[in-house]
């Protein structure tokens, strides 16, 4: 929770992507990192309590009103595969 309200403070609040696997949200922020796009995903930390749930409860991405077509174009070279909407 305190995750999220510091990433809304930063303005990070436009949904970009939704992801189903853990390991490929954590590349995405790495990712977008690499190339200065702040960027967080929300429910990792749920998602890694609920094992046998855990495929139910996507994790979206979200980046900075302004960089959000920067990091859309980023993710498109190298995550066509996972996206789910």
């Amino acid at each position: 929770m305190l995750l999220e309200l510091r990433a809304t403070s930063l303005g990070l609040t436009v949904r970009i992507r939704w992801f189903q696997r853990v390991y490929a949200a954590d590349a995405a922020v790495e990712e977008l990192a690499a190339a200065g796009v702040p960027a967080f995903v929300r429910g990792v930390h749920l998602r890694s309590l609920f094992h046998a749930f855990g495929p139910y409860l996507p994790m979206p991405l979200f980046v900075e009103s302004a960089q959000a077509e920067e990091a859309r174009q980023l993710l498109d070279q190298g995550f066509r595969r996972e996206r789910v909407s």
